[in-house]
């Protein structure tokens, strides 16, 4: 992706933003999985590859999602490098959004992280949830998970373009690893990568009949750790007015959701729905629905949502991005004195 094509997209993202509609699209281009992660529950739906979206099912559904505006498009799994079609799903996307892909980073070579970012990735997100190897082989319920992730960083940070292209290492804040977020930004640091970080929500693996998902919940406030810690590290990037609302969450929960008004999500199938954890309650499909039921069928339903089950960064990110707070400290990640760290960091 160049720099002037970067400013075009970021510009029309702007009128976006000014009429309050979708910015965010959630896309998983798979849910089949390599990894048994105890926080995620997807790796259980037993997907097959016969029910994924084909590449040219993608480029239709890029064309029509474009007549509402350029959006950001999180392509995620499962684990999406399962696909070895990845590349031309990001060149078809990036056509007309700004891609990027997170991964688990096992199936990541520099071969695949070259053609991802010459296909116009706009960044590559890679999952760790732990500083210390074997926690994280643990938690991902793969030996060697790691290793290959932190291999993976190395692999996307060489293989940018230029430095509007991102690579963010991104954990998900369990009870379990408080005490390693520092540790993670000190790698992602040293591997020339930036950090963000999201809350664990139940709702995630809520049903799992062995019940793990109460393991993870955390019951400390952390907000204001975490905020030391974005002021001690400048390539931690979740949005101070996000990170400031942790302990709301975490307490009583944040009501006002915004899904399906500012973001939404498309799954393997073309299924859409106001949220990643709303799977069951498609308002369409992508290959077929026209794009003004759509809008219209999404803004019926978040004003209908009452649920404040969930803190992701697709919802907090983009919600805090709309309070004057968020406003300036986006401002400041999009325009800096080198001009080298430009770009949204959701």
């Amino acid at each position: 992706m160049t720099r002037s094509e970067f400013y075009k997209k970021t510009f029309d993202l702007a009128f976006s933003y000014l009429s309050k509609t979708l910015l965010y699209c959630s896309w998983q281009v798979t849910y089949r999985c390599n990894f048994r992660c105890s926080f995620c529950g997807y790796w259980r739906m037993k997907a097959t590859k016969d029910q994924e979206l084909s590449v040219s099912d993608f480029a239709h559904g890029a064309r029509k999602l474009r007549k509402i505006g350029p959006m950001f498009v999180s392509l995620a799994g499962g684990e999406p490098f399962i696909r070895k079609d990845l590349p031309e799903i990001v060149e078809a996307v990036s056509v007309h959004h700004l891609p990027f892909v997170t991964t688990n980073g096992w199936l990541v070579t520099p071969e695949v992280a070259k053609r991802l970012f010459r296909s116009g990735l706009f960044g590559a997100v890679i999952s760790i949830d732990f500083a210390d190897e074997k926690k994280h082989d643990e938690n991902r319920g793969k030996e060697g998970a790691f290793k290959r992730a932190v291999d993976a960083v190395k692999y996307f940070v060489q293989a940018r373009t230029n430095k509007l292209q991102k690579v963010n290492i991104s954990a998900v804040l369990l009870r379990e690893n408080i005490d390693q977020i520092e540790k993670l930004l000190i790698l992602a640091k040293r591997l020339g990568a930036e950090f963000t970080l999201q809350p664990y929500a139940h709702i995630k693996t809520e049903g799992n009949p062995d019940g793990i998902s109460h393991n993870h919940i955390i019951t400390q406030d952390v907000s204001d750790h975490l905020l030391k810690l974005k002021r001690k590290y400048p390539n931690f990037k979740s949005s101070e007015e996000y990170l400031r609302r942790y302990d709301q969450f975490f307490q009583e929960g944040i009501d006002n959701c915004q899904a399906g008004r500012l973001f939404f999500n498309i799954d393997q199938k073309g299924d859409i729905a106001k949220c990643v954890e709303d799977l069951r309650n498609p308002v369409g499909n992508i290959k077929t629905i026209e794009i003004d039921d759509l809008k219209n069928a999404l803004l019926q339903k978040q004003r209908k949502n009452r649920c404040k089950a969930c803190w992701y960064g697709c919802r907090g990110e983009v919600e805090c991005f709309y309070t004057w707070k968020g406003i300036k400290n986006t401002l400041s990640r999009i325009i800096s004195i080198d001009g080298h760290r430009n770009g949204f960091d959701f």
